[in-house]
């Protein structure tokens, strides 16, 4: 990616003048680069598709070692933990 990012700057470099000449005055931070461009890319069609399986996932895996602890004694109920103070010793 670096390597991308070294051969592409004159690229880079063109469009970030093309932006100062077309929006001058506007704040332009930080610069364009094909790097920042790959990671936005990368969000968007990667992270984001699997954004909701691996929240499924880890919700799953918590549950289920939720469940083993409640089972172990090590943690209460939902029912044990909410009991009313009127209720209480």
């Amino acid at each position: 990616m670096i390597e991308l990012d070294k051969t592409l700057a004159p690229v880079c470099k063109l469009a970030n003048q093309c932006y100062e000449e077309l929006f001058p005055g506007l704040p332009m931070f930080p610069k364009f680069s094909f790097t920042r461009a790959m990671i936005t890319v990368w969000k968007s069609a990667v992270y984001g598709a699997l954004a909701t399986n691996l929240l499924d996932a880890f919700n799953r895996v918590l549950l289920a070692e939720r469940r083993e602890a409640v089972q172990r004694g090590e943690l209460k109920t939902k029912e044990e933990r909410y009991v009313p103070s009127s209720q209480r010793r």
